[in-house]
């Protein structure tokens, strides 16, 4: 099986450089990604959910217990959208 394309939106790239700055757990973020290229399905512990309103359409899975992914993905893409915080991505 090949992998998918990997797209970055520009504030996803902003978020990765915030995330660095708060020494956020990457290698987790990296292992999903990781599964999200793949096409494997996200295991239960990172309670992956689609999401409404604003953001309808994409998924959104937890890297550690306030640290969000959300991405959608299509036949051949995974387009990583947003990490954050709750506060950060919800207000």
């Amino acid at each position: 099986m090949s992998s998918k394309k990997l797209i970055w939106t520009k504030r996803f790239s902003k978020d990765v450089k915030r995330a660095k700055r708060r020494n956020q757990n990457l290698e987790s973020l990296q292992k999903i990604i990781e599964m999200l290229q793949s096409g494997d399905t996200l295991p239960q512990e990172y309670k992956p959910h689609p999401l409404k309103g604003k953001y309808s359409g994409y998924m959104e899975c937890h890297i550690d217990p306030d640290w969000l992914l959300i991405w959608k993905t299509d036949a051949k893409a995974v387009y990583l959208t947003r990490i954050g915080t709750h506060s950060d991505l919800f207000g």
